[in-house]
């Protein structure tokens, strides 16, 4: 999942019923979005396209599982990914730096890192 290509709204908006981690598959139908004021609200994905089932590559299901045994309360509608705006900074120039921990690896560091790094325990690099 980290490496599929979601949006950061779409990643935010995730929730338990979304996934089906048994196909390896997660249902994209919803993002959360930030206007210019700050205020946060929840729609559909940025075009008709952003409604879409992706795969999640299998080194990283065992890792969502655990997170979600941990982390997501177990009811369908739960958020997978609860804390994720309480990560969100505003860099000095006014652009945005967003970024979720799941352990050592961040949202935005998987996005640079391979597949092989992320399944590797001692995190990527």
């Amino acid at each position: 999942m980290l490496t599929s290509g979601l949006r950061w709204g779409e990643v935010t908006a995730l929730r338990r019923s979304d996934l089906d981690l048994e196909a390896g598959t997660v249902r994209v139908h919803a993002a959360f979005i930030e206007r210019s004021t700050g205020e946060i609200l929840l729609g559909p994905p940025k075009s008709k396209a952003g409604r879409r089932v992706v795969g999640i590559p299998q080194a990283v299901i065992p890792i969502l599982r655990e997170h979600l045994a941990v982390f997501v309360q177990a009811e369908p509608g739960a958020l997978v990914f609860p804390l994720a705006w309480a990560f969100v900074v505003r860099a000095g120039d006014g652009n945005r730096t967003r970024t979720v921990s799941l352990g050592s690896v961040t949202v935005t560091a998987a996005r640079d890192a391979d597949l092989a790094s992320l399944a590797d325990p001692s995190g990527p690099g």
